[in-house]
């Protein structure tokens, strides 16, 4: 008889996470004048990359202005349907959920990085977790002596429990495989 293992393989390494702030924010300029005939996202919504945001007559032709980013917007110009614009105005800012940064390691970990691909078990993708952030980090590249990371923030999260201390950080599978082997503990 088989029995099928479900192993996880698990993690932990010490750093110190340097987040790089503010977020992201693309600003959106108009490239010619033009009267909005229909207004589509307001301040304090949060809005896609490709959504539209105006439609607006330029010498009677309808043209549109669609999103460059993803994320929430933090300023219109407070112009309304029937309003007039001219080339160059600030339209939107519209500020990105992804922030990047690094997690400098601590040499244990910098002296096991150079295991052949397969091998290694941090790659890009992974999600690192601790106990003392309220979000995952999205591994980018995995480098000798650090980890670009990147956080997707909600438009509510807070770096509360964040500093410039060394922490405990895991792959976020270890997490989900204690939880699940102390609900069937329980059981």
């Amino acid at each position: 008889m088989t029995v099928p293992l479900n192993l996880i393989l698990t993690f932990s390494l010490l750093g110190v996470l340097d987040i790089n702030t503010p977020a992201v924010e693309a600003n959106l300029y108009s490239r010619e004048s033009g009267k909005i005939i229909g207004l589509y996202a307001k301040e304090k919504e949060y809005v896609y990359e490709g959504d539209l945001l105006i439609h607006y007559s330029h010498y009677g032709l309808k043209q549109s202005i669609i999103s460059s980013a993803s994320g929430l917007i933090v300023y219109t110009n407070g112009l309304g349907v029937g309003d007039s614009f001219s080339k160059g105005d600030l339209l939107f800012k519209i500020k990105s959920p992804k922030v990047y940064g690094a997690l400098k390691l601590s040499k244990s970990y910098i002296d096991n990085i150079d295991a052949p691909a397969d091998e290694q078990v941090l790659s890009s993708g992974t999600l690192l977790c601790s106990e003392n952030l309220d979000f995952p980090l999205k591994v980018i590249q995995v480098e000798k002596k650090s980890i670009l990371i990147s956080i997707e923030l909600g438009i509510n999260t807070k770096f509360e429990n964040f500093g410039i201390k060394s922490q405990q950080f895991y792959n976020c599978d270890r997490k989900m495989a204690w939880k699940n082997e102390t609900k069937d503990s329980i059981e």
